[in-house]
């Protein structure tokens, strides 16, 4: 059995549609070595969306590391740990929560200024933890 400890490093938006209302993020994790994982969605559950990219971390790693060394049974079986899990996830909702709102703010702009600033306030949002 192989146990991989995951460090969740941070979350950056890289990109936001407001039309769509989709916004990308980058999540840096390392596993030994640095790692990222590049993701657009439309935030409508910021809590739910945490548990997904944990658990979307989680297969991706298991799906890089499982090997079957033809005798043990539990060789091929990962294990995935987060440092701070429980943490992590209330952490990275409410950044998604704190991305929701100014998200809703850029709708509410009516001139242009206004709207351009909103904008970029979503773009520049960033999460180290």
């Amino acid at each position: 059995m192989k146990v991989i400890n995951i460090k969740i490093k941070g979350i950056r938006v890289t990109g936001f549609y407001p039309k769509e209302g989709n916004v990308e993020f980058l999540i840096d994790f390392n596993d030994g070595r640095d790692q990222q994982i590049h993701k657009t969605v439309k935030i409508q559950d910021p809590r739910n969306l945490a548990n997904h990219i944990i658990l979307e971390i989680t297969n991706v790693e298991k799906s890089k590391k499982v090997e079957f060394d033809g005798e043990s049974i539990l060789g091929g079986y990962v294990n995935v740990k987060f440092e701070n899990e429980a943490g992590i996830k209330k952490k990275m909702a409410q950044f998604f929560l704190d991305v929701l709102t100014k998200v809703e703010n850029v709708r509410k702009f009516k001139e242009a200024t206004g709207y351009i600033d909103a904008i970029g306030k979503v773009r520049m949002m960033r999460k180290e933890f």
